[in-house]
């Protein structure tokens, strides 16, 4: 489970990991998004995420429901709180000056 920064890190560090999930349809650019939307309370669950890529990029609520899952995010409270997550439409004016931190080509952008 992803429970701070640092495992997130790790995590997409980790090719084998992040090609085995959902998160591996974002970009290098769209990754740095996701974790900057990202926050973590003292106890290390996560208390904000943001959605709205994975949504933009085609992912059913399913398919978010099990990247929630990474940060421990169980099935009920997910499907109870998707929707206060985030609009869907992956959309932010400063998106393009957000600097990410994973210099490896992603499957997204070779396609």
């Amino acid at each position: 489970m992803i429970r701070s920064f640092e495992d997130f890190d790790e995590f997409c560090g980790d090719d084998q990991k992040l090609d085995s999930s959902h998160l591996s349809i974002l970009s290098n650019e769209e990754i740095s998004f996701f974790r900057h939307c990202l926050d973590f309370d003292k106890n290390g669950f996560v208390s904000k995420i943001y959605f709205g890529d994975l949504a933009k990029a085609g992912l059913n609520d399913f398919q978010i429901a099990e990247v929630a899952a990474l940060f421990g995010i169980e099935e009920k409270r997910f499907k109870r709180t998707y929707h206060a997550f985030g609009d869907a439409q992956g959309n932010c004016v400063y998106r393009a000056y957000w600097w990410c931190p994973y210099d490896r080509p992603r499957l997204a952008e070779s396609q």
